[in-house]
């Protein structure tokens, strides 16, 4: 990433910010930090959006190195870069990321207050996480429901079912969980697991393509699927799936 940066002779904000934030995901941190550097010495032609930018980007830097301390200033000094017109998105991002920072330091407290200017389906995710760090198992449910799934990205799609997850095996560890909520009256026949498997990533049009049957078909088979798990809606059959290990 940093010869990438050093042979191109990149300086566009943009793009700086693209290839930093890409450094962050394969956690290269040193190519990063050089990038986030870079950034930084923008703001001496006042530009406060990069400023804020490039902090949030320490802020990243600092908690995957393990220091939440710093994490937590520096994505306090960039709320403080922001203007009183700076636009809810911007306020979104400094939230999101001090409820992650605080949730790691075991806080479940301040994160339900940051989070309430978010999004639903962001706030959905991060009160979950929030309820599953406290051992609020019903919780996680609860917060995940407030968001519908057509309105995550694919990657918030993935950390909401690794939190059901996440939540079933914990109540599967628990010793009072009652063996008869996770076993089925009537078992899914081969056809219906079939769809169930499709259901967490595809419409009912994708999955009636996928499978080559009829749309109707798809249709018959969920209502059934929804019945034998005692469900009502598509989000509450996710759920259940989990629940029961057929996801």
């Amino acid at each position: 990433m940093r010869s990438l940066w050093d042979s191109a002779g990149i300086s566009s904000p943009s793009t700086i910010c693209a290839l930093s934030g890409l450094a962050l995901e394969r956690r290269d941190l040193d190519a990063a930090e050089h990038l986030t550097e870079r950034l930084l010495s923008i703001t001496e032609q006042r530009r406060p959006l990069f400023e804020f930018l490039a902090l949030l980007g320490w802020a990243q830097i600092w908690a995957a190195r393990g220091q939440i301390r710093d994490a937590l200033t520096t994505v306090e000094a960039a709320r403080q870069v922001l203007t009183s017109a700076a636009s809810p998105a911007l306020l979104a991002q400094t939230d999101e990321q001090e409820t992650l920072l605080r949730l790691s330091l075991g806080d479940t407290q301040s994160p339900a207050e940051l989070a309430s200017n978010l999004p639903a389906a962001r706030r959905g995710l991060l009160l979950a996480r929030g309820a599953l760090a406290a051992g609020a198992n019903h919780g996680v449910q609860q917060h995940l429901r407030t968001a519908a799934l057509g309105d995550l990205t694919p990657r918030q799609a993935l950390v909401r079912q690794i939190l059901l997850a996440a939540a079933a095996i914990e109540r599967a560890a628990q010793p009072d969980s009652a063996p008869s909520s996770r076993v089925l009256a009537e078992p899914l026949t081969a056809a219906e697991e079939r769809v169930l498997q499709l259901l967490p990533t595809s419409t009912y049009f994708q999955i009636a393509d996928t499978l080559y049957i009829p749309r109707n078909t798809v249709k018959t088979h969920l209502r059934s699927i929804y019945q034998k798990l005692a469900v009502a809606s598509r989000s509450e059959a996710l759920e259940r799936a989990v629940d029961l290990r057929l996801l």
